[in-house]
């Protein structure tokens, strides 16, 4: 089973690599370029419509894992994720061509979640503390709807920096591939590993200095199939941490979305109005450059990883000390930007006034 995990990663890898440079030579072509303003990063034109390889790629390794082996054959939810993966691709890519609208975009994000909800991915036990497992019922589906609508958004949120949202989100595929693996879910396993080499092989292009950008196509696709396999986790295990390892693998997308909503509703602002206070933004007010700012969120994702990991191999009684762990860390790490801000802030002001006193 490793081996067709391994040829599936393989195949999308490779994929990924030969289909990016003749996507990029399309959105060329088209003209189909992210050009600079004053609410975007990049000072240069960038080529997008990466998400286009990124599909590509990954449907390729998920056929190849199908042709190879049999077992995969007793999992119709597939080719369901694959019509609802090509859903967002289109909505996606309409958005990066043409524009649309958050209502637009909420509509085909709820049709793409009802498909693999009718397949049967949908999260219908929830854990509660203390108590056992809570059976939603019929609000399992709008329960799934929102979560995967949610995350689809997350993602999206972050796609801020040269190879950021790519980077966030291979960090997360890997610790949900490896606690798949823990548990012998060999379907999660299989669309982390297709997902893992499509996002490896993009990042060649797509880090700093970016050669091509993924567009909403991507960010779309990625949060979408992200909140699909964690759901696919969570509903084939039978622990406590099942859904909250996923979770703990996605906060850098999931805090962040979390913080913007709080900020917007507290400035009574529409939900999805763009602003620059995102995370990524609000570490290059801090004085860090472009790819200083990349690094530091990987760090941040690659130990959100590895303690979604140690969920799924400690005993359960040590669970309660690693998601304290967890909460520490995100406050601690909270007051850290907001010290460094307000230092950033000082500096600034103690700029400008000298300024003024020389002129």
């Amino acid at each position: 089973m490793m081996a067709i995990y391994l040829y599936t990663f393989l195949c999308a890898l490779g994929m990924v690599s030969i289909v990016t440079p003749l996507v990029r030579a399309l959105a060329l072509k088209i003209k189909a370029v992210d050009q600079p303003d004053e609410r975007k990063i990049h000072s240069r034109p960038v080529p997008y419509l990466g998400g286009i390889a990124i599909y590509l790629a990954f449907v390729a390794g998920v056929f190849l894992a199908y042709y190879l082996s049999p077992k995969f054959h007793a999992y119709p939810s597939l080719f369901a994720l694959l019509l609802a993966c090509l859903v967002i691709v289109l909505l996606g890519l309409y958005d990066d061509l043409r524009g649309s609208s958050a209502r637009v975009k909420f509509l085909f994000q709820s049709a793409a979640a009802l498909i693999v909800i009718h397949a049967g991915v949908r999260i219908q036990l929830v854990h509660i503390p203390f108590y056992q497992y809570l059976d939603l019922g019929i609000w399992a589906w709008p329960v799934t709807c929102l979560w995967l609508v949610g995350i689809c958004n997350a993602v999206n949120l972050i796609d801020g920096l040269d190879g950021l949202a790519a980077g966030v989100c291979l960090f997360a595929v890997l610790s949900i591939f490896a606690t798949s693996i823990r548990w012998d879910e060999a379907e999660a396993a299989l669309l982390c590993a297709a997902l893992a080499g499509s996002l490896l092989g993009f990042l060649r292009y797509n880090f700093f200095p970016a050669r091509i950008f993924m567009g909403d196509t991507g960010a779309l696709l990625l949060g979408f199939l992200l909140g699909v396999i964690s759901i696919m986790k969570g509903s084939k295990s039978t622990s406590a941490v099942a859904l909250l390892i996923p979770i703990t693998a996605l906060g850098v997308p999931i805090l962040d979305t979390a913080v913007a909503i709080l900020r917007r509703l507290r400035r009574r602002q529409r939900l999805f109005v763009a602003d620059r206070d995102h995370l990524h933004h609000r570490l290059l007010h801090i004085g860090l450059s472009h790819r200083q700012a990349v690094i530091l969120i990987y760090m941040a994702s690659l130990y959100l990883g590895v303690l979604s990991f140690a969920m799924a191999f400690v005993p359960p009684s040590l669970n309660a000390l690693i998601f304290g762990v967890l909460i520490v860390s995100g406050v601690a790490g909270g007051a850290a930007l907001i010290f460094a801000e307000r230092a950033a802030a000082r500096r600034q002001a103690a700029q400008a006034e000298a300024q003024t006193s020389e002129r």
